[in-house]
């Protein structure tokens, strides 16, 4: 009887310990989206002058992906594999008798409906580091690296963007604005 409770009380000891092991390795895991700072709002700047698309917000976390990604030039990103998700809210504040910048034929019926691009560099103490965007986007843009939106005149709009990368010791993201206009980049 006694070797028998000996080897129970022994398994329930490694049960444990696995189980607080586990438990430590996923919160390390999510809480390094602690360590990196969330952006100011401001304006976002295009060729070097403030545009009318507005940062409201952006945080980060990381996650693990509930399904599998594929990345606009074919790469694929397995379901449970770490994301770093970076949620921005952008308002649009371009109207009609302040519209974004004309590239060729407007191809929006609403004027001040802005057609934007963004990319994303993430940092860790050791420099930049390497992720691919596997974010669903509003319009192909002319990168794989870049998510298109559109946003309608005043509008808000709330997004997540998904980078698949094994780090989680991102310190730093920077969103970059690469295109701004009233129609599609080509």
């Amino acid at each position: 009887m006694r070797i028998k409770s000996r080897k129970v009380a022994t398994l329930i000891g490694i049960l444990l310990l696995s189980i607080t092991g586990l438990a430590a390795v996923l919160i390390g895991f999510w809480a390094k989206s602690d360590e990196t700072e969330a952006l100011s709002p401001h304006y976002l700047v295009y060729q070097g002058t403030a545009t009318r698309i507005y940062l409201v917000s952006a945080t980060s976390s990381y996650i693990l992906a509930n399904q599998t990604y594929t990345s606009t030039d074919g790469r694929e990103i397995p379901k449970g594999s770490g994301l770093f998700v970076i949620s921005v809210t952008l308002r649009n504040d371009y109207t009609n008798e302040d519209p974004p910048p004309s590239m060729g034929t407007s191809a929006s019926p609403v004027y001040g409906t802005a057609y934007i691009c963004l990319n994303f560099t993430l940092h860790s103490k050791d420099g930049t580091v390497s992720a691919i965007n596997v974010t669903p986007a509003d319009f192909a843009s002319p990168s794989t690296d870049e998510t298109g939106l559109v946003l309608a005149s005043g509008q808000t709009n709330y997004t997540n963007i998904y980078l698949a990368t094994n780090q989680t010791n991102i310190s730093l993201f920077e969103i970059n604005l690469v295109f701004v206009g009233g129609s599609i980049p080509r």
